[in-house]
This record gives structure tokens, sequence and C-alpha cells, in this order.
């Protein structure tokens, strides 16, 4: 995140304490005796109020390697450099990061509450004073799990987060650290995705209308809910760097990226299903001009509808039609007829690989099905989504991802190979020395050179997800 976003952010987490807190300095003096590691022991050993957090396991770790003691109440600790009013503040704020303020425990840390803590901490019990430091540990951990992974993430389940998964960075680590630092908010914020594409979004989010003192705790609407809900797809995504292939539906393209290097590809997409989203793995191998079998809806709707319309379809698209048999089916208006009356029992392979069909290329998913990745020119490629396979992405410019695969992976003779052999329809498998990532995402909004563009929503996951990161904890 550029310094001029910290700069917004904190100069209104500043302008809402003089608001709010007007005065609070004068009230940081009064310190008394903060509780015991007992009270907090005995607090967390309670299942029902352990019941109501939302990281249980996370928040006793933070207070187990805190030694069991206060993290926010204690004047002489943190008022002094207003890291509990930082905290409160942030979490009054979420909305400028797409998040939900009721999430985030507002009624169980009323302000004045902690004004009651520190103005007259003798009158207050110190159950009232551990659960309001827990519940705001816990806030705060939720906060920072929440904009590190995303409240509705589908690989990270809370449950599984909450349990530390295998991660060095886990939220209460971090947050234990930030309140060791004058930089507090600052450090706090670095668990957010580090990319370029998230900082414009959070950029943009903020210029919309309810980001602003006064409506921090409306749900967003119109742009500024769609661009909370790819921010909170991009606090999904792997950590990528180096080189590695991204597919976007929406926008219907591939990009290809090489540490600060991204080139571009225009596709068509496959079946509009939303289960084609968030398909991921490694490409270990491609197939130049593979012989591919058609068959099912792709048979029905590619190969046997236009090969009836025009019977010499088929030829000049290096179909040749099969029964379950495997004998070859002369092309005629009899046998086409019948085959339309029994389109499961037949199928079509595509075996004659001419110029017409712009030589295709195949990239092999480790652990995944095979993509089917095929070569059109830049002005024949639609930026919509009609084809009829899952699994298929008509690419523009194929031959040249295939040779940047190569010259990435150090294979400068196959890059001469792969170029003969685009003249020549004979299979050949290219092995990749080295493994690529490549994944399949759904984004509905980015930055294009400097300007917001919005894609349309083709398989109405906007809302779905939306509804899922506004939905009550």
């Amino acid at each position: 995140m550029g310094a001029t976003v910290k700069f917004t952010f904190i100069t209104k987490v500043r302008i809402c304490l003089i608001f709010l807190l007007f005065g609070a300095n004068s009230l940081i003096a009064n310190s008394q005796t903060q509780p015991s590691p007992a009270t907090i022991f005995a607090q967390l050993s309670d299942p029902k109020f352990v019941s109501k957090l939302h990281y249980p396991k996370m928040v006793a770790r933070f207070y187990a390697n805190n030694g069991n003691l206060p993290a926010w109440i204690d004047p002489a600790k943190n008022l002094k450099v207003g890291k509990t009013w930082d905290a409160m503040l942030l979490l009054d704020c979420v909305l400028q990061f797409g998040l939900s303020h009721p999430d985030y425990h507002p009624k169980e840390m009323p302000y004045e509450t902690l004004h009651l803590i520190i103005e007259k901490p003798a009158e207050v019990a110190d159950s009232i004073k551990v659960k309001f430091d827990i519940f705001l540990t816990d806030a705060m951990l939720t906060f920072m799990n929440h904009l590190h992974f995303g409240k509705a993430n589908p690989y990270f389940s809370a449950k599984d987060i909450d349990a530390g998964l295998t991660r060095d960075d886990r939220s209460e680590n971090i947050l234990q650290s930030a309140l060791k630092e004058n930089n507090f908010i600052d450090k706090v914020l670095t668990v957010q995705p580090q990319t370029k594409a998230y900082a414009d979004l959070h950029f943009y989010l903020r210029l919309k209308k309810g980001q602003y003192v006064g409506d921090c705790y409306d749900d967003p609407k119109g742009e500024a809910r769609t661009i909370a809900v790819n921010m909170e797809r991009l606090r999904w995504e792997p950590v990528n760097s180096g080189y590695y292939l991204q597919v976007n539906v929406p926008s219907s393209d591939l990009e290809l990226y090489e540490n600060n290097s991204v080139k571009n590809f225009k596709v068509v997409l496959g079946e509009r299903d939303h289960a084609f989203v968030n398909i991921e793995g490694q490409i270990d191998y491609f197939i130049n001009a593979p012989n591919h079998k058609i068959s099912g809806q792709q048979f029905i709707s590619e190969v046997l509808k236009k090969t009836i319309k025009d019977h010499n379809y088929a030829g000049r698209r290096g179909y040749v039609i099969y029964g379950k048999d495997g004998k070859v089916i002369k092309i005629n208006s009899q046998n086409l007829k019948y085959i339309n009356s029994h389109p499961s029992s037949y199928y079509a392979l595509q075996t004659d690989r001419s110029t017409n069909s712009n030589q295709p290329l195949d990239l092999h998913f480790i652990g995944k099905s095979a993509l089917y990745v095929k070569d059109q020119s830049y002005k024949k490629v639609k930026p919509e989504l009609n084809s009829k396979i899952t699994n298929m992405i008509t690419v523009s410019r194929a031959s040249l991802l295939g040779a940047s695969l190569l010259r990435k992976d150090g294979s400068l003779e196959s890059v001469s190979k792969l170029q003969k052999m685009l003249a020549n329809p004979k299979p050949k498998s290219f092995k990749l020395k080295e493994t690529f990532p490549i994944k399949v995402s759904y984004f509905t909004c980015k930055v294009v050179d400097g300007l917001m563009v919005f894609y349309k929503d083709s398989y109405n996951l906007d809302e779905l997800t939306a509804a899922k990161i506004y939905a009550a904890l």
C-alpha cells in the first residue's frame, strides 16, 4: 500500500479521535493496578464466554504469550501512545476496507465502558475490564484475519485459521508485535495483500459514497459494493511472486506475470458454470496440435449441429465422427439424422490440424483436469462466454504463450522446435523442467491505466459473495 493510502486512512482516524475522544489524554493519567493473570485465565476458561469469541484458540495463544496480562486496559502501557484508542477507531472504520462493522463486537465494547475503565477504574469490576480487553483482542484478530484471508475464504475456514494453519505470519504474533511499536496502525495493516491490484481497489473504495465519517456503519452499495467484493477475492489469492499465469473470467483475459512484467492475452472462456472459477494448479508440460476427443454437449453443439447445417464443416475443421465401437461414421444426411437421435453414442476426434485450426496447445495441470488452450488471432477472439467446454480457454497468441513458457524454462532449443511444429499438424509434447502456477479467477472490476473498469458479472457471483461478507458472524 502506498504512502498516500496510509496517510489518508490515518488522517481519518485522527479526525475520528478528535470527535469521539476529545480530552482522553487527560484521563490517561488515572492509572490503576491491572487485573491479575488469574482473572484473564479464568475468563478464558469459561466455555459460555469463550463461545462468544470468533477466534478463541488464537485469543488464548495471544494471552498465553502475553503472560495472561491485559493488552489494552493498562493506561501506563498502551493509552499513553493511543494504541487502545487506535484499535477502537480502526474497528469503527472497517467499511474503508469493505468489511462489516457488526463483526467486531461493537455491542460488547461501547466507548462509554472504556471511558469508565479509564476515568473511574475503582468503580469498574475486574471482570468487566477483562471482558472488554479480551473482546477487543478478539475483534482485532478478527479484523486482521479478515484483512489477510478474507471473511468468506473458500480455501480456509475460520476454524482452520483459528487452529493456526502452518503459517508463520499468524495474526496474534503480528498484533503482539504491533503493540510494541509506535506505528501501531501501519503494522496492523501490513496483513493486507500488498499487490498493486488490491491497493488500487482500496484507493477507489474510499472515494465512493459511504466511506466517510458518519457513514462507517452502513454496508456499501452500488459500485462501492462491487469494489469491496473484489477486494475480498484478492484476499483469497495466494501470494504470488515471480512467474505465473492468471486467467480472469469476467474480463476474458489471461495474464502472464514475470516479476514486474505482465503479458496480456485475450481469451474466450468455457461454459457458464461457476465451478470454472478458482481452478488452480501447476503446468508441467504442454502439447502442440493435440488430438482432442469431443463428446457430450460439446459434440452436440460444436460438431453435430454445425455439420448437420453444413456437411463439409467437419472436414474443414478436421473433425472425424466415431461410434462407440470406434468405427468412423460416414457423413451423410441419413447418418447425421440417426446420430442426432442418439448423440450420446457418438464422439469426434479433431485430427487434422490445418492452419485454419490455429494450432491449439494443451496445458497440462498437475492434479487437475487438462486445460485446453486454443490459439486464435486477436481479432477473432470475442470476450464472451460462448463455448460449451468447461475446461476450455481459447487464447490469442497461444504460440507466444508456449514460447514464453519455454524461454522461462531455459529451453531455447525447444522454442525453435515449437515454432517449426506450429506449421506441422503432428502432436508434440514439450516437457517443462519447472512447473508453472496457473489460476482461473473471478474479478468483476480492476484498475486499468489508472481508471476503474467494471465487467459483467456473468456468473452472478458478486451478490453471493457480498451476502457472505455482510452476514452476521
